[in-house]
């Protein structure tokens, strides 16, 4: 897997100007460097997966009180 070229890619598709943007969504393909090989079913599974994570990160969660 290429990770290194993924992780940029991500980078990419979710800053702009070195801030991280909430609610914006880029075609993960549009930063597929030229001459580079199509995404692998595992690459695509990959970057599902760190799109999960780092949505979840930026997700606020209000507070709520159990018990």
């Amino acid at each position: 897997m290429r990770k290194a070229m993924i992780e940029e890619m991500l980078e990419k598709a979710m800053c702009y100007d070195g801030k991280v943007i909430k609610d914006t969504l880029h075609p993960i393909s549009e930063f597929l460097p030229k001459g580079e090989q199509p995404l692998t079913s595992e690459e695509n599974e990959y970057i599902d997966k760190r799109l999960f994570e780092e949505s979840e990160k930026m997700t606020e969660w209000p507070e709520v009180n159990v018990g």
